[in-house]
């Protein structure tokens, strides 16, 4: 499980240096003005910790489908983010506000996606060696779920007021 677990942050770290180097060339945010500040709340947090529950749910559904979705979901996001971050340093946002506007919650949902990836590249073997892996996709569902509504309610309340 450690093995899926570090294939997991390997790909998207090197994903996220890929989209991360690319920014220059792939500007997602032309200026500040285009930011938009979400209201901090209740429903924001609702929004996003059931978007990101989804993206949980369809990294895990490689076990089911050859790891194939969470091969591709997990090399995207950790793309995307790459070349928003790249994306935010080249408006003029210096690293410090770029820091505090994505740590405080993308601590915890990072690490959700990442488990959320490693039950998904159990793929085949889940249906070999059940009775071991079954224990960690429970502990694993559970890490997830509190993770990821840990996530939501900071994004949600915190990160969206600053």
């Amino acid at each position: 499980m450690k093995v899926l677990l570090i294939i997991s942050i390997c790909l998207f770290v090197v994903t996220f240096s890929i989209g991360f180097l690319t920014g220059d060339y792939l500007q997602l945010i032309g200026s500040q003005d285009q930011l938009e500040k979400p209201d901090p709340g209740m429903g924001l947090t609702f929004d996003l910790f059931v978007n990101n529950l989804f993206v949980c749910l369809i990294l895990m559904s490689g076990i089911f489908l050859f790891s194939i979705p969470t091969f591709f979901l997990l090399m995207l996001n950790g793309f995307f983010l790459g070349t928003g971050v790249k994306s935010l340093l080249l408006i003029g946002l210096d690293i410090q506000e770029v820091l505090l506007k994505l740590l405080p919650h993308a601590i915890f949902e990072v690490v959700g996606f990442l488990i959320s990836a490693s039950i998904g590249l159990l793929g085949l073997t889940f249906y070999f060696n059940s009775k071991k892996e079954l224990t960690f996709i429970k502990k694993g569902l559970i890490s997830v779920f509190f993770l990821i509504l840990a996530a939501a309610f900071i994004e949600g309340f915190i990160t969206a007021a600053l």
